[in-house]
């Protein structure tokens, strides 16, 4: 199994947003925070390869996100069931573990264990990646 935690603040992908420039459909991401935290997933997994001689995951994968968010001050709930959406931080997540060169493709995932919870120390997500024998 491969696991690491990735320190920063977890951020979804969100829609894109498309305008009409110069005759040209330009889209961006909503989500303004997205690219540094797919950034950030990317460099650890990077790193976690390289310091451990990981190569490439090209068969099924079991993949576990558990997802810790800052929990406002102002708030008594003990659970972040707010945004952001749980499977928009597994998508930007996915995408980043997919662009790191640690496995294939994302649809090599078939299975999945995501959660998200407050914080009660760093900010981030602990990834636990296995290859399933088939």
């Amino acid at each position: 199994m491969i696991s690491f935690f990735v320190e920063g603040l977890p951020a979804p992908q969100g829609s894109k947003t498309a305008k009409c420039i110069n005759g040209r459909a330009v889209m961006w991401e909503t989500s303004k925070n997205v690219k540094v935290w797919r950034d950030t997933v990317t460099a650890q997994a990077q790193i976690e390869m390289l310091a451990y001689g990981y190569e490439t995951l090209t068969n099924p994968i079991e993949l576990h996100l558990a997802f810790y968010l800052p929990k406002p001050k102002s708030v008594d709930r003990n659970l972040p069931s707010v945004k952001p959406d749980l499977d928009k931080l597994v998508r930007s997540t996915c995408d980043a573990l997919t662009k790191s060169g640690i496995y294939k493709d994302d649809a090599l995932v078939v299975m999945l264990f995501a959660n998200k919870q407050y914080a009660h120390n760093k900010i981030g997500c602990s990834i636990g990646i296995s290859e399933i024998d088939v």
